[in-house]
């Protein structure tokens, strides 16, 4: 599984990124296991293929236990977030997208995975990084803890919505809001599922691509503790 690190340069300023194909990375919580809800986002750009996504390719954001065994190994210690369940992604001139049923929560404890129910959400994603002109969109997930049930938000830009590109500072700002706030976007209806600490505390963001192509090139990572 690769991950790489990638420069690009856009209107002459460099863009350090990280380059997930076939891969899977976490970063830690910097606050540990103090939060009750949390938001991590990504300001990311997609690849292009050539040709639409089938056999329904799996993007997964979420938290988990450590940063031995994450999504993605054989088995993992305790994974708890969100994943693409879309089986085709639909190729156009400029991005991907699926309509409906596009992700679910769900969980993975040793080698078990549990979605919970399919969310009626669509997806646009932007393609073309390879011009160095692509747009880097946001997605944020929001993590709120319960018990058992802990609720998951996904902020994203939806199917037909318009492709822009969405600067740092937007992106940081927004971050930090409530209810975030950019034009074109959308935030989900929270979906639960029953989730628990047995093992392991979430401790750790984690993220899992499992295509060799397109890469995603993500440009930057932030994580805060909503409460």
């Amino acid at each position: 599984m690769a991950i790489t690190i990638l420069d690009r340069t856009i209107s002459a300023v460099v863009d350090k990124r990280i380059v997930v194909s076939n891969g899977t990375f976490v970063r830690p919580i910097p606050f540990g296991t103090s939060w009750t809800q949390l938001r991590f986002g990504i300001r990311v750009a997609m690849r292009d293929s050539g040709g639409n996504l089938t056999g329904t390719p799996r993007f997964v954001m979420g938290v988990c236990s450590g940063s031995t065994n994450i999504y993605g190994d054989a088995t993992t210690d305790n994974f708890a977030g969100v994943r693409t369940v879309q089986g085709t992604w639909t190729r156009a001139a400029t991005n991907y997208e699926a309509a409906t049923n596009f992700w679910a929560a769900t969980k993975k404890v040793g080698s078990t995975i549990t979605d919970g129910t399919t969310l009626n959400t669509s997806q646009r994603w932007a393609n073309g990084a390879a011009s160095a002109v692509a747009d880097r969109q946001v997605l944020f997930v929001d993590v709120n803890k319960g018990s058992p049930n802990y609720t998951f938000d996904i902020f994203r830009l939806p199917s037909g919505g318009t492709l822009n590109d969405i600067s740092r500072t937007t992106f940081l700002e927004q971050m930090e809001v409530a209810a975030p706030a950019i034009t074109g976007y959308a935030t989900v209806t929270p979906t639960a599922l029953a989730v628990d600490e047995t093992g392991g505390s979430f401790d750790h963001i984690s993220f899992f691509w499992d295509r060799t192509t397109p890469e995603f090139e993500i440009s930057d990572i932030a994580i805060s503790r909503l409460a």
